[in-house]
């Protein structure tokens, strides 16, 4: 599929007083690809993504999905990536799986980056988006400073030099 151009409000929008000047929208650029697990595996985000291998392999047995390449626009190289279950059993099992991440049968989505896996609500790609946002600039939706990530410099510099198809 074609890489699509969105501008995603904050999840912050949702519920907090606008700053000063209103709430920018962020530029994204996405590109959807449906069950087709094997494209999933072999993403480069996804498989350098903080993911236990039990999340790796219990993805690989769904048989519908959405999931999302994110990318900033102008930028070949997506750096994120959006999983949505389209089935409730497996949106169910991968709750019940990651200690880690904080996952409750509202959230229907799981995005990723090199170094971070975060849960959203909503039945497609925008309230990811809305979080990745925040994600972006160290934060998490209600503006509380995330953890350090666990991954070096040389780590995140390593990976910058990566391709994704």
């Amino acid at each position: 599929m074609p890489w699509k151009p969105r501008s995603i409000l904050p999840y912050a929008a949702k519920y907090a007083p606008p700053p000063e000047g209103g709430f920018r929208k962020v530029p994204f650029e996405t590109r959807l690809f449906r069950n087709a697990p094997l494209e999933l595996e072999t993403r480069s985000i996804w498989q350098i993504a903080p993911l236990t291998d039990e999340i790796r392999q219990l993805a690989a047995t769904f048989k519908r999905f959405d999931a999302w390449d994110v990318r900033h626009p102008g930028q070949v190289d997506p750096f994120a990536l959006i999983l949505h279950p389209r089935h409730s059993r497996d949106q169910a099992v991968l709750a019940c799986r990651d200690p880690h991440v904080s996952y409750t049968p509202y959230d229907l989505n799981l995005g990723v980056t090199h170094d971070k896996v975060w849960t959203a609500g909503g039945t497609n790609s925008t309230n990811a988006l809305s979080c990745l946002i925040h994600i972006l600039e160290g934060k998490d939706p209600f503006g509380r400073d995330l953890p350090e990530s666990e991954i070096s410099r040389q780590d995140n510099e390593a990976f910058a030099g990566l391709t994704c198809h």
